[in-house]
């Protein structure tokens, strides 16, 4: 009963979404006869699941942060019921850190399960078309594990987050296992996937070899009273941490799945690694670096890695960029670079606890939180846009772009807001994200990190514009080599109609002064 009253009610998003995969799968069972009927319900239902698990995450909001794990008898309680931190096992923590990640993640969900209903449709193979049910819940399975990611506070509770969240991405990636360029995508990132996790585990080990537990507060506890100086050891555990995270955000060096994954999966999953599964690195490395590792020395120590690793990280995802015709492995390179500013922000996040700096901390979180949505947002438009151009015929490279906006002045709108948002033009949303990082920067006097990150987003402005250009072109200028199939119809379909709603969001979003009041408070440490 004590999980019943004391545990259930904090996790009611993920209890709610595993009921609603039992759910569909069990309709899926029971309507066979009529397949149309069966796509139809299971749709909804997909769709209206995260929804609600939204509004129950948004209702958490400012309440008060709450622990809990496993006790030695293995039951599920409360922290606050433990006799002591120390006997706590997969420890959880819900705060609003972890219910702003899982609202992002959930509202991610929500949007790729619309767009999914046309790619859908359009694969025709058998064993795609009969396991629709399948495909909304490795969706839904895979959001589960990101939300309890967020809300980790252990590392062996993390890691098993991680593989919650990650390998139902995969099985995403090679859904439709007759295209050949998915098989390879899926194959890449499974690989790559698997030697990140081996490197958590190891860093794992290696840290609690040193502090003899893997909960985040006794890690901090033990290394508070009991380093003087670093550990070879301690350092050793941290960076392969930082490395298996690293994979996952995309982080120089370890970035390099990033574009032939991209390229190669189908575009809805795609925009669900871009602007969900990625920002599961981000809500780790949070959690762990301030949690666990967040205090004087040794936080100290850290200043210039994270720093190093944010120029090297956003500069070469920008200059790759540069010099790509194909969309999908442009958006991939500018996914890295994004990965770069969002980085900046933890090298000020542990500049402020070194000068214990509420307000760069507040910052830099707030920046980091805006910046998380900001990129979701723009990485799902996209990536749907990737799609609608891909059902009117037109191919990704760029010169199968031309004159499309000419045809579409609406697409074209739209297409063009996300690219500037994507540079980090005012008023639009991803403005705001670079303007709280360079701010907290400059507040904690770290003058050379806020200068490149705005020479990194003017160096960005090049690729972006090249892809805006040939979209706006005249019709007697398209190549010959492009041959469209212009519909009608395109403007019916639901990956258009997200797309729009996404455009017109990332709008709001950057002129609407409550949402960045309500930024400022939830980014408030501890949350």
């Amino acid at each position: 009963m004590t999980f019943l009253k004391e545990v259930a009610p904090l996790i009611t998003p993920e209890l709610l979404m595993v009921f609603g995969v039992f759910l569909i799968m069990g309709i899926d069972i029971l309507i066979t006869k009529t397949k149309a009927l069966s796509r139809a319900v299971t749709g909804y239902i997909a769709l209206v699941i995260p929804l609600l698990a939204m509004v129950l995450v948004t209702l958490q909001f400012g309440l008060s942060a709450m622990a809990f794990g496993l006790t030695e008898s293995f039951r599920m309680e409360l922290i606050d019921s433990f006799p002591a931190t120390r006997q706590a096992k997969l420890v959880f923590m819900v705060d609003d850190l972890s219910r702003f990640f899982s609202l992002v993640f959930l509202i991610v969900l929500s949007f790729v399960i619309v767009a999914s209903w046309d790619y859908l449709k359009r694969v025709e193979h058998e064993d795609v078309q009969s396991n629709l049910a399948v495909f909304y819940s490795l969706l839904i399975m895979a959001t589960i594990g990101m939300m309890f990611v967020a809300k980790a506070h252990d590392l062996i509770a993390l890691i098993v987050a991680w593989e919650l969240g990650s390998i139902p991405s995969y099985a995403l990636t090679a859904f439709n296992r007759r295209n050949r360029l998915n098989m390879e995508a899926a194959m890449k990132f499974f690989l790559l996937g698997a030697f990140s996790t081996a490197m958590l585990l190891y860093g794992t080990s290696m840290i609690f070899g040193i502090t003899g537990s893997t909960n985040f507060s006794v890690i901090a506890a033990t290394l508070q009273s009991q380093f003087t100086q670093l550990d070879p050891l301690y350092v050793m555990g941290l960076v392969f941490l930082i490395a298996g995270l690293g994979f996952k955000m995309a982080l120089f060096p370890f970035y390099y799945w990033i574009p032939d994954t991209y390229q190669g999966a189908p575009n809805v999953v795609t925009a669900f690694l871009a602007a969900g599964s990625k920002k599961m690195g981000f809500a780790a490395i949070l959690r762990v670096l301030l949690e666990a590792f967040d205090f004087g020395q040794i936080a100290s120590q850290w200043q210039d890695l994270f720093a190093i690793l944010a120029i090297l990280t956003m500069t070469a995802g920008n200059l790759a960029a540069l010099t790509q015709d194909d969309i999908k492995r442009m958006l991939a390179y500018s996914s890295i670079a994004h990965a770069g500013y969002m980085i900046a922000g933890l090298a000020v996040i542990t500049k402020a606890n070194v000068v214990t700096s509420s307000i760069v901390l507040n910052l830099a979180l707030a920046g980091i939180f805006i910046h998380v949505l900001a990129h979701a947002l723009m990485k799902l438009a996209g990536f749907f846009l990737v799609d609608l151009a891909e059902h009117e015929g037109l191919g990704t490279n760029r010169d199968s772009f031309y004159g499309w906006g000419t045809r579409r002045p609406m697409i074209g709108m739209i297409f063009t807001m996300v690219m500037m948002s994507l540079m980090g033009a005012p008023p639009l949303i991803g403005f705001w994200g670079k303007a709280f990082l360079v701010l907290a920067a400059l507040q904690a006097d770290q003058l050379y990190l806020a200068l490149l990150i705005v020479l990194n987003s003017a160096l960005s402005v090049p690729y972006y514009l090249r892809f805006i250009r040939p979209i706006f072109s005249k019709p007697e200028e398209v190549p010959e080599t492009v041959s469209p199939q212009w519909s009608i119809s395109v403007f019916k379909l639901p990956t258009y109609q997200v797309t729009l709603l996404l455009a017109i969001l990332l709008l709001l979003l950057g002129i609407f002064p409550p949402f960045f009041d309500w930024i400022l408070n939830i980014s408030v440490w501890p949350a």
